[in-house]
């Protein structure tokens, strides 16, 4: 049974941070940096739903070659949600290979469902919330989405880098 929350979560996250996602398959991780300056609602999101083991198990459930390959969804069926709505955060990010962005079915719709551009797609921009990029692991996206059988993600795991401090004497 998919896990549903009543509203989406507090903001958490610090945007001084560099926030990267550890996705992890029986065959291998996928690193996501995630983009907390334009899209601090959806890495909130992101980061919470990790936290509280939603992706866990989840598959890819829609690719389609040369263009995305879809997971966040439980129920694995394109309809499983968090039971909560966040808005768009639409940015000039373009959706090139690599990048990561929220699924949706209209304006503000975004909830746990994500992809990952297989190819790039100029006339995505300014239509989804791109909230990160795949940095290492794309040759593990591949195989999956070249595979004949489902890999589940196993779990995705959330760290954080200080991206700038400095040392006070």
């Amino acid at each position: 049974m998919t896990p549903s929350y009543t509203n989406s979560p507090a903001i958490t996250i610090d945007p001084s941070l560099d926030y990267y996602a550890d996705v992890i398959f029986n065959i291998g991780s996928v690193v996501i940096k995630l983009f907390p300056v334009i899209a601090p609602i959806t890495v909130n999101n992101f980061a919470f739903l990790a936290k509280e083991g939603f992706y866990d198990r989840c598959v890819f459930h829609r690719i389609v070659p040369n263009f995305i390959a879809q997971t966040g969804d439980p129920d694995r069926n394109g309809k499983g949600g968090p039971g909560y709505r966040i808005p768009d955060e639409i940015s000039d990010t373009e959706f090139n290979i690599g990048i990561v962005g929220m699924a949706n079915t209209g304006p503000n719709t975004n909830g746990s469902q994500f992809f990952i551009m297989l190819s790039d797609a100029p006339h995505l921009r300014g239509r989804y919330t791109a909230f990160g990029e795949v940095v290492t692991g794309f040759d593990i996206v591949q195989k999956i989405v070249a595979a004949e059988s489902e890999h589940e993600i196993i779990t995705v795991k959330i760290r954080t880098i200080l991206s700038d401090y400095s040392i006070s004497e």
